[in-house]
């Protein structure tokens, strides 16, 4: 194993739903020009075209977890693999390093070839909840090309390669993840796929790519299925791992609200993909109140959710929300009147300036939502330039949002790790290299250190706060970078 680490709630509803449809791309939509020639697309599109016997084995076994993984329906997939001609289990990372090489397509993956050195465009396929998760602004096109464009004129990637981005919307679910990424690796010949959010969709569209050979980076959300996998990588620490943090940083940021474990609560969504957080988080602060929700509440368990944790002798003083946005804001929209709590978590996307917005516009969730606190895998709009200039450089004189920096800082990660890769760009190259790579420092991103038994690389976060009245409008900004706890 790989280590760690009564309101008004239809008015918010009608809010979000209104916003969602302002950014609902389609599914399928990408951003960028293609990917390059024919030419460069067929060199690197050979490098998995022979696994697709074995992916179709494990289609059944990935698709049928349904809300993203099992380990059970993750050997059965494998199983399949086996019986149609793959290699099993042939790229699995243990503690104590690897059984079978990385000249397979990986677990179940056919056995091809995926030594080919790529082409001079290195397609970058990422996945996100555009739609479904969270009310997101509609500019991750745009910035896409902004920065596809900056580092293809600065980047200097070896044997003068160039980047193409293609974004597609994986509508928080996790059989529509796993389809996407199969579009991005197979019609958009991406040679690595990105995980932006999504727990439920970054593990599923992980465990395709493993049987397709295509090396995967994602923001570190669940442990779940992933520690096994030779081509995972996390470019932040995982949920489980930040529970500790998280823990700290409450005692040490909320020492009122804290002094009774029994008035902490952890409310979250059930999917056994948060799991490890709930363990996490549990054994770092003992004594906790669990509430537990379906995967996809409705509006009428938020709110009796809601009530339940602020009454009674043991209410919650400060709570920690593991959940889609969406029902998060809902959430904090039924709490009832005089119920003095402290939201403060974890999360990619409960940290995005349009869910600020959202919640401190509503009168049912401004002053329960002000003042709110997570760790995020990049700063604040406050802080980014300053802890990068590059990204100063890159953005003066255009118009640019979190979005950016959350895009910025990711493809700026992705390239960094490509170009100590090499000439030789293959897919085994690049994670047999990612495996060994250390001080990985790009501006924004935690340092990150992985070794071939250790794909979870970062151990800082940074830390974002909700300002309802910050100058220029809601936001979160930015309480502390490069932190531990």
């Amino acid at each position: 194993m790989f280590r760690k680490r009564s309101l008004p709630v239809v008015a918010l509803l009608t809010a979000l739903v209104l916003l969602a449809a302002a950014c609902g791309q389609k599914p399928g939509v990408h951003v960028g020009a293609g990917g390059g020639s024919s030419a460069d697309s067929e060199a690197g599109f050979e490098e998995f075209v022979d696994g697709e016997a074995g992916e179709a084995g494990t289609e059944a076994g990935i698709d049928a977890t349904g809300d993203g993984g099992g380990t059970e329906a993750g050997a059965a997939g494998t199983a399949g693999a086996t019986a149609a001609g793959g290699t099993g289990g042939g790229s699995t990372v243990r503690r104590g390093g690897t059984t079978g090489g990385d000249t397979t397509t990986g677990g179940g993956g056919g056995g091809s070839p995926v030594t080919r050195v790529w082409g001079k465009t290195i397609m970058l396929g990422i996945h996100a909840p555009i739609t479904g998760a969270a009310p997101l602004p509609s500019t991750f096109q745009r910035a896409a090309n902004d920065i596809k464009a900056y580092f293809n004129a600065n980047a200097n990637l070896p044997d003068g390669r160039t980047i193409d981005i293609a974004i597609v919307d994986d509508e928080y679910q996790p059989a529509t993840a796993t389809a996407r990424c199969r579009e991005l690796v197979q019609q958009r010949n991406s040679f690595l796929l990105i995980g932006a959010a999504g727990t439920d969709q970054i593990q599923a569209c992980a465990r395709y790519a493993a049987t397709v050979g295509v090396p995967y980076l994602s923001a570190g959300v669940t442990e779940n299925g992933l520690t096994t996998l030779k081509n995972y990588f996390a470019i932040s620490m995982s949920y489980k791992a930040q529970g500790a943090y998280l823990a700290n940083f409450m005692k040490k940021q909320f020492p009122d609200r804290t002094n009774d474990p029994k008035r902490v609560y952890m409310v979250y969504s059930d999917t056994p993909n948060f799991r490890d957080a709930v363990a996490g988080f549990t054994n770092a602060f003992p004594g906790v109140t669990l509430k537990k929700l379906g995967r996809t509440p409705s509006s009428s368990e938020l709110n009796n959710a809601a009530n339940d944790i602020c009454s009674g002798a043991n209410s919650a003083r400060i709570a920690y929300p593991l959940m889609a946005p969406k029902d998060w804001l809902i959430l904090v929209g039924a709490q009832p009147s005089g119920c003095d709590l402290q939201w403060s978590g974890v999360g990619v996307t409960m940290g995005v300036n349009e869910v600020a917005g959202t919640g401190c516009s509503q009168p049912a969730t401004r002053d329960k939502f002000n003042g709110s606190t997570f760790f995020s895998p990049y700063p604040g709009v406050d802080r980014a330039p300053q802890l990068d200039p590059e990204m100063a450089k890159a953005t003066a004189g255009k118009a640019w949002d979190d979005i950016y920096v959350a895009l910025w800082n990711v493809v700026k990660t992705t390239l960094e790790l490509l170009r100590r890769t090499g000439p030789q760009l293959s897919r085994s190259a690049f994670v047999q290299s990612t495996e060994n790579a250390k001080n990985v420092a790009t501006g924004l991103n935690p340092p990150l250190n992985f070794s071939p038994t250790d794909h979870f690389g970062a151990d800082e976060v940074h830390v974002l706060k909700a300002n309802c009245n910050a100058q220029g409008g809601a936001k979160y900004e930015t309480l502390a970078a490069f932190a531990r706890y």
